[in-house]
């Protein structure tokens, strides 16, 4: 009976039993929900966007339903002034989960950055996201299929527009190309249908003056400032052959020459025969425009070139006169290489050098900034040795001069400067510029040699050593241009230092 009365007395002190059991059932019913909600977002934590994640994770309280659901305006809309990036995820994607902090450092890099077409000035570009498990309907109507799915929406468009990307393809160089920005110096104007008057190319004038104004905001990209400068009325005397005077180009000039010399490329020595293009000539033209498609930096004028050539590729390349009714579209009002490439003797081969010069460093800095969650993956690097691959078969097969396509083949096919040991080096990207600039300097040094040894007389211990400080100087850059390039051994600067060369390889091209 005791027992019987401590019972009753303690269910008298206690809450009901039913009630218990309620809250405990409460509690648990809520863990799962809590734990739901997390899971249905990868990003809406990082909301309102803040500088460490610029973010936004579309939201909405409205009902997913196909008659009730909104398309957020940043798909819809063809009224925002700024370019949009948007990835469409499913939280429960692993690799979604894995990309999320790489998809917001993304962002962060670009969170300043503002969109800087040929015509206009535009907003920041903005980054969103969608998470598929909630917004089903909307990732329905852009058709994603995937996950995860990157679609970069211009400035002024609506996701009709829009150009799609898997997350792997999300590369600086690629977003500021299709956003219509360029991070080089804009060419001259072009001009369809230039009617350029026999042996103009003889006459050599500087582009139009401007000055290269590196940006003062941190940043990984190669673009630069152009500021206008007011030319004095002042004639430039002519430049002699022998003159020591070092001249130097803006970059304007750089890619201009390389421009030119490309497309005279293309006019003069892609059809060398009747008919169609040849089935090797086809093959070894299209791998050298791919590369430059993906390796150039941002350049709204050549890249238009190069998507015009590749998009029906195989009907420009049937007949020469559509393949120069193509090219004569992407002409330049221009048509005179820069001062300091007459000064190399050779305009022609200066610009295509520059153009060597500036593919290389493009395929080093891409790879450079392959997003982390595809370091292990090898398809989103450029493979060094096929792309060097490519630039010799370009050489071999589409370069007029023959005795220097037999010198540069025969020193590519016997691993001169090491090339077969530099370029299967892992992750030292550097190699692949720094082997052809090293190419470069033994083209030029061999022609000063042949120069010099066109003398008969006897020289005097002066001359020769004044013929060797000739063979020294035709190195690019020599001492006076860059200092610090070069390391000094036993008094003498003997070889250069790599790591500084390239960065002024960067800071060139």
């Amino acid at each position: 009976m005791m027992r019987d009365d401590s019972a009753k007395r303690f269910l008298k002190m206690s809450p009901p039993y039913s009630l218990v059991v309620f809250c405990w059932l409460l509690l648990l019913l809520q863990l799962p929900l809590t734990a739901a909600a997390i899971q249905e977002y990868l990003y809406r934590s990082m909301n309102p966007p803040t500088k460490a994640h610029p973010v936004m994770d579309y939201y909405t309280t409205l009902k997913d339903d196909s008659k009730e659901t909104p398309i957020p305006d940043f798909l819809s809309s063809d009224q925002m002034d700024h370019p949009r990036v948007v990835e469409f995820y499913s939280p429960t994607c692993p690799h979604c989960q894995a990309f999320a902090p790489q998809y917001v450092q993304f962002a962060n890099d670009f969170g300043n950055w503002t969109a800087k077409t040929q015509h206009q000035s535009l907003g920041n570009v903005q980054f969103h996201a969608v998470s598929c498990s909630v917004h089903k309907t909307v990732c329905r109507q852009e058709s994603i299929r995937n996950y995860p799915t990157i679609k970069v929406i211009p400035a002024y468009k609506t996701s009709a527009a829009a150009v799609q990307l898997q997350d792997y393809q999300l590369h600086a160089f690629k977003l500021a190309t299709i956003l219509g920005a360029e991070a080089v110096p804009s060419l001259p104007t072009l001009q369809p249908q230039p009617q350029v008057p026999a042996g103009s190319n003889n006459r050599i004038r500087r582009p139009p003056g401007k000055h290269v104004v590196p940006r003062t905001a941190k940043t990984n990209n190669r673009d630069k400032l152009l500021v206008p400068i007011k030319k004095k009325k002042a004639a430039t005397p002519p430049l002699s052959r022998s003159s020591s005077r070092i001249l130097t180009r803006t970059q304007t000039e750089v890619f201009t020459d390389a421009y030119l010399s490309f497309f005279r490329t293309m006019k003069d020595s892609v059809f060398m025969a009747e008919g169609p293009l040849a089935k090797d000539r086809k093959v070894k033209l299209k791998a050298f425009l791919e590369l430059l498609q993906d390796a150039l930096p941002p350049w709204k004028l050549f890249h238009a070139l190069l998507d015009k050539l590749l998009l029906d590729f195989n009907r420009i390349v049937y007949h020469e006169r559509v393949w120069e009714s193509t090219l004569e579209r992407f002409a330049l009002s221009t048509s005179d290489w820069s001062l300091a490439c007459q000064q190399h003797g050779s305009e022609y081969t200066c610009g295509l050098w520059s153009l060597f010069h500036i593919v290389t460093v493009g395929v080093t800095e891409y790879n450079r900034h392959v997003p982390p969650t595809q370091q292990d993956n090898k398809q989103a690097y450029f493979n060094m040795v096929a792309a060097a691959d490519t630039i010799k078969d370009f050489i071999e097969t589409f370069f007029i001069c023959q005795e220097c396509t037999r010198h540069f083949v025969q020193e590519y096919n016997n691993c001169t400067y090491h090339r077969c040991e530099r370029l299967q080096q892992q992750k030292n990207w550097q190699q692949l510029p720094l082997w052809l600039a090293e190419t470069h300097n033994g083209v030029n040094v061999r022609l000063q040699r042949t120069r010099q040894q066109s003398s008969t007389t006897k020289m005097t211990t002066t001359e020769q050593q004044q013929q060797q400080q000739q063979q020294q100087n035709a190195m690019w850059p020599s001492a006076k241009e860059c200092s610090a390039c070069w390391l000094e051994e036993r008094g003498n600067l003997s070889r250069y230092d790599e790591p500084i060369l390239y960065k002024y390889l960067r800071l060139i091209y």
